[in-house]
């Protein structure tokens, strides 16, 4: 759990200064962060508190909306823990663009986006893919490699 709120930090900083780099791109690294661990919690109600306080503190941080990032992110990762509970990378993967419409999609209807059009949700969902898969990919192999290294060095100690 602590390599879970470390990560959620590194990815909610990563956002936040690629954000400021780049106008135009919309990192969703925190949203990886919270999909790749959706499959590696053994205790759901810290898990979702955790979520809770990050999406507080993310949204506090970077915009006026702190208990709507809070809610929505909670939201997605109940709906991830119905979805993903196998360590299979594809699935994993279709699961994280199901979160990233979702996410897209919530926050046009509840941060009363004017111009809320789909040609604007497949717009901004299409056009920071690249990004976010690269950055999905590394957090899921990263993840994976030391949950799987720590998991035999218990089977032989």
């Amino acid at each position: 759990m602590i390599l879970m709120i470390i990560l959620l930090i590194f990815s909610s900083f990563l956002d936040g200064i690629l954000q400021v780099i780049f106008k135009d791109v919309l990192p969703l690294f925190f949203l990886a962060t919270i999909v790749v661990f959706s499959i590696k919690n053994n205790n759901k109600l810290f898990y979702y508190v955790i979520i809770f306080l990050f999406g507080l503190i993310y949204g506090l941080s970077y915009t006026s909306l702190f208990f709507l990032y809070a809610f929505i992110y909670v939201f997605i990762a109940y709906i991830l823990s119905f979805i993903s509970n196998k360590n299979n990378y594809i699935k994993l993967f279709f699961t994280y663009n199901l979160s990233i419409l979702m996410y897209i999609v919530l926050m046009f209807i509840f941060s009363f986006y004017t111009n809320y059009n789909l040609m604007n949700i497949i717009y901004l969902y299409f056009k920071n893919l690249p990004l976010n898969y690269i950055y999905f990919t590394i957090m899921y192999l990263f993840i994976n490699t030391l949950c799987n290294n720590r998991n035999r060095l218990n089977k032989y100690s």
